[in-house]
C-alpha cells in the first residue's frame, strides 16, 4: 500500500446547508463532506471528471484526474485516472477511532472500487492507470474542516477484480 497523504485544516467556504452541522442529517454530513472534498481538489491542481458516478452497482464519489504532483504512475502526457472515496463526519469533541473516518473504508468498500474500476475500464475503453484514493473530513464546527488526503490509498490485485 502506498500512502502518500496530506492533511490540512481549511475554512470552509460555500456551504450547502446555512443550519448548524450538529443538526445536519448522516445524508447531509455526507454531502457536505464531498463537497469540501471536491474544493479541495480543484484548488489543488486536480480536474473532477464525475461525482456520485454509479457504476456496476457502486457509487463512486468523485472520479478525478491528478494534477503532476500526486502521479503515482508515469504515464507520459497524461494524468492519472482517481477514483475517490470521501467519508466525513461530525467531530464535536476529542479525537477517538470514531472520528476517523477513514476507518470506514474497508476491504468490502475496496473490493467494490476495483470491481467498479474494472467496469469502467470495460465501458469506456480506458486502458491508463487507475489510483484509488480515500478523502476523510472531519466537520470541526460550522466553519472548519480536517482534511486527511491518502493518496494511492489502497491497492488492488488481479483476484479482487473478479
Amino acid at each position: 500500500m502506498h500512502d502518500s497523504s496530506s492533511k490540512a485544516q481549511e475554512k470552509t467556504k460555500g456551504r450547502i446547508y446555512t443550519k448548524p452541522i450538529t443538526d445536519y442529517s448522516a445524508q447531509e454530513v455526507g454531502r457536505e463532506g464531498e463537497n469540501i472534498a471536491q474544493q479541495y481538489l480543484i484548488k489543488r491542481g486536480y480536474t473532477i471528471r464525475a461525482t456520485n458516478l454509479k457504476i456496476a452497482g457502486v457509487e463512486i464519489d468523485i472520479v478525478a484526474q491528478s494534477n503532476q504532483n500526486d502521479t503515482l504512475v508515469n504515464v507520459g502526457e497524461a494524468r492519472e485516472l482517481v477514483l475517490i472515496e470521501v467519508k466525513t463526519r461530525v467531530c464535536l469533541c476529542k479525537d477517538t477511532e470514531d472520528t476517523y473516518p477513514e476507518y470506514a473504508v474497508d476491504r468490502r468498500k475496496q473490493a467494490r472500487y476495483a470491481r467498479a474500476a474494472q467496469a469502467f475500464e470495460s465501458c469506456f475503453d480506458y486502458s491508463r492507470p487507475i489510483r484509488f484514493d480515500v478523502i476523510s473530513i472531519q466537520l470541526m464546527n460550522d466553519n472548519l474542516a480536517r482534511i486527511h488526503h491518502s493518496i494511492g490509498a489502497f491497492e488492488v490485485d488481479e483476484q479482487q477484480w473478479q
